[in-house]
């Protein structure tokens, strides 16, 4: 497993040099959070992660706001990557974009409601840049909000999805990562594992810090398979 971390503006300007030397492999960074607002660091953040990361292996995330429209949400997210890249947008080894899911509107969206939202905006960004987004979320948010009690809710179609885990542990050990119930048999591809993550950091900071599952090898093949063909594009995104 290699290890990467994700900032927010919380984190300031992370030193990605420095943390690159210190055997960090893939950097993301927040870039957006509901219909309207970029994260005051994401312009800059991306640019530092550029210079430091020209190989790739950097990304950005959104935090999505299920009450608001989310395939809206998902057009502002590619429109602020195409600005913060000059137009450019994703380089071919960059991450795909990740969607930040631990949000329930204050528990108003649960069940097939939040579902087919993370379906839309997923389905939406892979229609805009061709990439098969990263779903982050933990197996707490999943059994509270997506699959909640007493609910008849089917989230087979967040499988298309790779999985980010959230799961914070003092002593890492992998055989313990407690998985929603969808990827228990796939598994995930990325860990979030610790959110005090402050000794790479300036004036310590803290930050999350995450795995890979697999090496570097296995993360440039996970990049390259999250290009998505025209076969695989999804026909239309739900409404």
């Amino acid at each position: 497993m290699i290890k990467g971390i994700d900032t927010a503006k919380w984190q300031g300007d992370p030193p990605y040099i420095a943390l690159k030397q210190a055997g960090i492999v893939f950097a993301v960074a927040k870039a957006t959070h509901g219909l309207n607002s970029v994260d005051p660091k994401y312009m800059k953040c991306r640019a530092m992660m550029e210079v430091a990361f020209p190989e790739g292996r950097i990304g950005e995330y959104h935090w999505i706001l299920p009450q608001q429209d989310a395939m809206r949400q998902a057009d502002f997210m590619c429109k602020t990557i195409e600005l913060a890249t000059g137009g450019r947008g994703l380089r071919d080894a960059d991450l795909p974009p990740t969607m930040d899911c631990e949000d329930d509107a204050g528990g108003t969206v649960r069940g097939q409601r939040l579902v087919d939202q993370i379906y839309t905006f997923g389905t939406r960004i892979e229609q805009n840049l061709g990439r098969r987004p990263i779903l982050y979320s933990g197996k707490w948010f999943w059994d509270l909000a997506i699959t909640p009690k007493g609910q008849n809710t089917d989230d087979s179609c967040l499988i298309r999805f790779p999985y980010w885990h959230s799961q914070y542990s003092r002593a890492y050990d992998v055989t313990k990562r407690i998985l929603p119930k969808l990827y228990q048999k796939v598994g995930f591809e990325f860990d979030q594992y610790d959110g005090n993550g402050g000794e790479l950091m300036p004036n310590h900071v803290d930050a999350d810090f995450d795995y890979f599952n697999g090496d570097v090898d296995a993360l440039d093949v996970f990049i390259r398979a999250s290009h998505l063909t025209e076969q695989e594009l999804p026909p239309t995104a739900r409404s």
